[in-house]
């Protein structure tokens, strides 16, 4: 008998160690195939959560996309998360675009994982508030999402990155994109607005869909030694 409840409990504690580690969950994703005005493109949007008690960082991403019949007609391998360090309970958007010549017009099943890898930089993030702006009124669909954020630090921060996304009432992702202050140093202290932009593709099928975009998202952040 008290060989079996050290047993019990050494089986315990390896669960409660399996438990303490980061692990990550894809929460929600959504697939498009847009004929846009030149050309017909394929997106994917995706977001990614770190259910674990542990920080993790994501590796890349695989898609595979089926038709009606079960048929794969697309596979990706490489798709980026933004960021890609994730704190427990923190979580990031996916985002992969290109333009697709294939002849299918109904999709099936769109299967992606992402797994991890080792920890490298750790990423900073900075408080937002999101806007959208509709740009100007005889430009049609020069839509945006202003992203207002301050510098907190005590240093002037270069390569700031801002990730958008527009979801619906239940939170399903509609459209994410992603963009990079480069070059660009933001002074301590100082509060600045970048606006990204929103695909006029999307903003027609928004419009002719009847979609209500109800909430907006946004994700400022920075990573630590660059």
């Amino acid at each position: 008998m008290k060989r079996l409840f050290i047993l019990f409990l050494g089986l315990c504690l390896v669960a409660g160690m399996g438990l303490a580690e980061g692990q990550s969950r894809v929460a929600q994703k959504n697939y498009y195939v847009i004929d846009g005005s030149y050309s017909r493109s394929h997106y994917f949007f995706a977001k990614v959560e770190n259910i674990g008690d542990k920080p993790i960082y994501l590796d890349t991403g695989k898609l595979a996309v089926f038709d009606q019949n079960d048929d794969i007609v697309q596979t990706e391998s490489y798709i980026l998360s933004f960021p890609r360090y994730l704190e427990p309970g923190e979580y990031a958007y996916v985002r992969d675009w290109g333009l697709s010549d294939r002849g299918f017009d109904s999709v099936g099943d769109v299967k992606f994982s992402i797994g991890m890898i080792d920890l490298r930089d750790t990423v900073t993030r900075l408080a937002c508030e999101q806007v959208y702006d509709p740009g100007i009124a005889v430009v049609m669909y020069d839509d945006y999402v202003n992203v207002t954020f301050t510098n907190v630090t005590e240093e002037t921060l270069y390569g700031i990155n801002i990730v958008i996304a527009l979801l619906d009432d239940e939170g399903n992702i509609l459209y994410n994109n992603y963009d990079s202050l480069g070059n660009i140093g933001v002074h301590a202290g100082s509060t600045i607005t970048a606006r990204v932009s929103i695909e006029p593709d999307f903003v027609r099928l928004f419009e002719k869909e009847g979609i209500k975009l109800s909430i907006l998202d946004a994700i400022v952040y920075y990573e630590n030694g660059h």
